[in-house]
């Protein structure tokens, strides 16, 4: 698997873009003056007018899609790899949990902070509420380690994120973890509390509270949030409306930002 937005590819979009631009105006003048001198076209004229603006398009579509960013799937996880990415540059990876794997659900959700911070996304069909959790999180880990998915990954700026038990699986990646995952960004789920009376909880993370006053899980993040703290974590408490569901994509970006300062 290679990542997707490296300089020749942007470059040959950039190219194919100003071409097909190039070529529709250069059309649109000349049926202009053809229009002013009176002239009037015939059926196969206008025929080769028509197949030339179909190249036009075809061309502008191309590069648009060569500039956007890709999702890559296997039977494990889903990647997503927002555009214009350098080689010679290492861009943040976000682990994605959903409580019943649903990655499609996460990349999607993700997709607008993804391009706009151009963070690597990462999304587990794997993991469900339920099951142990340590394999995925120790074949995520040797991904990144070894580099198999050959993406230009930060493994100092490396976060986990999930709801629900998504989002408590992402306090568990931290533990199990702690030299690869940088921080969290827990959606309306809490620390599991065997994890929580353990002598070595990791220390000086941070975290991202997305907590809505509705949520059942409301009070056990604002424990969380006391705990972490005494821990030297960084926190921020981000609150919607809404209840046990996916924050807002604005809600998202405002986690980001803060993410961002972290690292």
């Amino acid at each position: 698997m290679t990542f997707f937005g490296t300089p020749d590819k942007i470059t040959m979009a950039s190219a194919w873009i100003a071409a097909g631009s190039l070529l529709l105006g250069c059309l649109a003048l000349r049926l202009a003056y053809l229009k002013r001198a009176g002239v009037s076209l015939s059926a196969k004229a206008k025929l080769k007018g028509m197949m030339v603006i179909g190249v036009v398009v075809l061309l502008l579509g191309a590069g648009s899609a060569a500039l956007r960013g890709r999702t890559t799937v296997s039977d494990d996880y889903s990647v997503y790899v927002p555009a214009g990415l350098q080689p010679a540059q290492k861009y943040p990876l976000v682990v994605l949990l959903s409580p019943g794997g649903d990655a499609n659900q996460m990349i999607e959700h993700w997709k607008g902070v993804a391009e706009r911070f151009k963070w690597i996304l990462l999304a587990s069909k794997r993991f469900h509420n339920g099951d142990s959790p340590l394999g995925v999180f120790n074949d995520v880990a040797a991904l990144v380690r070894e580099n198999r998915l050959k993406l230009p990954i930060d493994e100092k700026k490396i976060i986990a994120s999930g709801i629900s038990g998504g989002a408590m699986g992402s306090h568990m990646f931290v533990y199990e973890h702690p030299d690869l995952i940088s921080g969290v960004i827990a959606n309306t789920g809490m620390i599991d509390k065997e994890y929580a009376t353990y002598p070595n909880y990791p220390r000086g993370k941070f975290v991202a509270f997305l907590a809505s006053p509705t949520d059942f899980r409301y009070g056990d993040m604002q424990g969380d949030r006391r705990f972490l703290e005494g821990l030297g974590w960084k926190t921020e408490w981000i609150e919607f409306q809404g209840g046990h569901v996916l924050a807002p994509p604005s809600v998202y970006e405002q986690a980001a930002e803060w993410v961002s300062r972290q690292f």
